[in-house]
């Protein structure tokens, strides 16, 4: 004998039939939508915006003040990628070369 239904135990049958029977005694979920006009949607973007760009600086000058105290052993936050970093106090490669 084929069915199309799946059988189901008697325990898991009973759970099936209180989920109908909640499913349909519950009201349905009204969706709430709220439309954002296009001037707020345009001060949150540029909000948005200003509040990335200063957290990207306070990243970037992170990095730098990191980068100095490891490397230079300075508490600087100022750091230039495009200049040649001098050869760091912390360095011992000079003990393993005798």
């Amino acid at each position: 004998m084929s069915t199309d239904q799946p059988t189901l135990s008697a325990s898991n049958r009973s759970a099936a039939t209180a989920c109908v029977r909640a499913a349909d005694q519950a009201p349905p979920a009204a969706e709430e939508t709220h439309r954002i006009g296009l001037p707020y949607l345009s001060i949150l973007a540029f909000a948005v915006g200003i509040v990335t760009g200063l957290g990207a600086v306070a990243f970037r000058d992170l990095i730098g003040f990191v980068h100095n105290l490891l490397f230079l052993g300075q508490f600087v936050v100022r750091y230039d990628a495009n200049l040649f970093t001098p050869p760091s106090p912390w360095d011992r490669s000079s003990y393993w070369r005798r």
